[in-house]
């Protein structure tokens, strides 16, 4: 397992990344927090959860794929 000075040091990291210039990164939109919210939402209204989950695992204000631990951070 990792030390706390190990995880700490990569959480710093990955905070210090720039945003990327780019509006989209594969196939997803930078949204607002509502935007992206909502669209998670209409996935699991259509009954496609699949997609639901994959809409979890983007930063939805950098369109930057995330880990799971990075999706767990953000959405609880």
């Amino acid at each position: 397992m990792d030390s706390k000075e190990t995880k700490t040091a990569r959480i710093a990291a990955s905070k210090s990344e720039e945003p990327l210039a780019s509006s989209k990164i594969e196939d997803h939109p930078v949204q607002t927090a509502a935007e992206h919210h909502a669209e998670v939402v209409q996935h699991l209204n259509n009954g496609d959860h699949e997609s639901a989950v994959a809409a979890l695992m983007v930063d939805h204000s950098t369109g930057r794929q995330l880990s799971y631990g990075e999706s767990r951070m953000m959405y609880g």
